[in-house]
C-alpha cells in the first residue's frame, strides 16, 4: 500500500489510485478542478471520499448550525475535561471560510462524478462519496 500527500490540481502524481480522499481542505483550491483531477486519476473500482465545508445559505443549515453550535462547544469542554487548552500547533494555519452552499457543492459533485453521494453532516461539514465503475 502506498500514501501520497500532494496539491490537489498541481503536485498529484498521474496515479491510477484505488482511494482518494480529502478531508477540510477542498474549500480551498478551485472545487471543479480539484473534482475533475480526482476523476482522471482513479482507478476504475475506486472511491473518492471528501469531508468538506460548506457556507450555510438554506433553512436547513440554518437549523444544522444552531444543533451544531453548542454541541461543538460541549465537545470542546468533553474533550479539555473542562480545562482551558492552548490550541494545538496544527491548528494555527491560516483559514479561509467555505464559500460555497451545500446546493452548489452538491451540483458540481454529481455533474462531475455522476452518481456521486452528498450529504449533510454536523459542524458545517459534508461527506461525498464516489464510486467510479469498472
Amino acid at each position: 500500500m502506498t500514501f501520497t500527500v500532494a496539491d490537489a490540481v498541481t503536485g498529484l502524481p498521474d496515479g491510477p489510485y484505488d482511494a482518494i480522499s480529502c478531508v477540510a481542505t477542498i474549500h480551498h483550491p478551485p472545487f471543479a478542478q480539484v473534482l475533475t483531477c480526482f476523476r482522471r486519476r482513479l482507478a476504475p473500482g475506486g472511491t473518492v471520499v471528501v469531508v468538506g465545508l460548506y457556507r450555510a445559505q438554506a433553512p436547513v443549515d440554518h437549523i444544522l448550525a444552531a444543533l451544531a453550535s453548542p454541541a461543538n462547544a460541549v465537545v470542546g469542554w468533553l474533550k479539555n475535561r473542562g480545562r482551558p487548552a492552548p490550541r494545538p500547533v496544527s491548528m494555527t494555519a491560516r483559514t479561509r471560510p467555505a464559500d460555497m452552499a451545500f446546493g452548489e457543492i452538491a451540483r458540481e459533485a454529481r455533474e462531475i462524478l455522476p452518481g456521486a453521494r452528498v450529504r449533510r453532516r454536523l459542524f458545517w461539514r459534508y461527506t461525498l462519496v464516489w464510486r467510479r465503475r469498472r
